[in-house]
């Protein structure tokens, strides 16, 4: 047997070899891929439709002004917001917010106001639960209203980074989001799904939505469970699966992600809070707080001063508390 026909037979060998290994990773792989692919799904689309914003709107303060906007949602109605600008003329980093349950834009605009010196333009949206009749979009009205509800809060955010970016006074490189609560658990998928925005702040969530709402002696559980039989909560947990957080929020990288939890959450398990950050794709940096569900003013100072670092303009990075 001459050389060459014996490298073509080794050559064989080994493809036989390789093929079956290939094979095994294709099974492997698609299944992850389409899985990820129909969760991406869920939160598309169309960048082309005008963000038709409307100013409601405006107030002029020292160093800064608010304008109360709205812009239009792709899954109907207007997202009411407020818009926070430097007074000066410069190119700014951006800045979105999400509430928890239960409040509403102003939670966020303390903040906001005090990071607008430091060289941040930042949009304060309502979540669709917060928005006034008739856009309003209530909770627990049917089966799906959660899991829609805040498929529409991910795609809402994703318009409020396009109109940050659109702005010529903001840094398309520099966008953060603060999430709190219900807002930090849809700020988990967020980050999966929309990678433009640089860094995360996710405060008091939960790892887990499904796991949360089978937690025994939960007063929020317990309290919702008196609305539902048995059954028809069981069909309302399982509706939450595509919006689960822990399954976005390990495809958050390349974006930082910075945590903040309570040890003495009377709402989320120190357990469940654990779980969000260890699933967190890296880089990923998590603070406790020794306090309730609220947190406190050192967790706002921590908060504040690491989204100016990420986002802040380069000569203002510093933040302290008033006295």
């Amino acid at each position: 047997m001459i050389d060459g026909e014996r490298m073509k037979i080794k050559t064989v060998k080994k493809m036989n070899n390789i093929v079956p290994i290939l094979w095994l990773l294709f099974v492997w792989c698609v299944p992850v891929v389409m899985a990820q692919t129909e969760q991406t799904r869920l939160f598309e689309y169309d960048a082309g439709e005008t963000l038709d914003i409307r100013e409601n709107a405006v107030e002029n303060r020292p160093g800064v002004k608010i304008y109360d906007i709205s812009y239009a949602s792709p899954k109907g109605g207007r997202v009411t917001a407020y818009l926070v600008v430097p007074a000066e003329k410069g190119k700014f980093g951006g800045a979105i917010f999400l509430h928890g349950s239960g409040a509403n834009r102003g939670q966020f605009l303390p903040e906001a106001l005090r990071l607008a010196p430091r060289g941040i333009v930042s949009l304060i949206i309502d979540a669709p639960s917060a928005r006034p009749e008739p856009w309003r979009k209530s909770p627990y009205t049917y089966l799906e209203a959660d899991r829609d509800i805040r498929v529409q809060s991910v795609i809402d955010l994703r318009r409020a980074v396009d109109l940050l970016t659109a702005r010529r006074d903001v840094d398309a490189k520099r966008i953060a989001f603060v999430g709190y609560s219900l807002g930090a658990t849809v700020g988990g998928v967020l980050a999966g799904v929309e990678k433009r925005i640089k860094a995360y702040v996710l405060m008091t969530a939960a790892g887990s939505q499904i796991e949360f709402w089978r937690e025994p002696n939960n007063p929020v559980v317990e309290d919702f469970k008196k609305r539902l039989t048995p059954e028809r909560f069981e069909l309302y947990v399982k509706s939450l699966e595509p919006v689960e957080q822990i399954n976005y929020i390990n495809q958050a990288a390349p974006a930082k992600l910075f945590f903040q939890f309570a040890k003495e959450d009377e709402i989320i398990p120190v357990e469940s809070a654990k779980k969000f950050y260890e699933a967190a794709s890296k880089p990923k940096t998590v603070k406790w707080y020794k306090t309730k569900h609220s947190l406190n003013a050192q967790a706002t100072t921590d908060r504040m001063n690491w989204v100016i670092e990420q986002v802040g303009s380069p000569l203002l990075r510093e933040f302290s508390e008033p006295n």
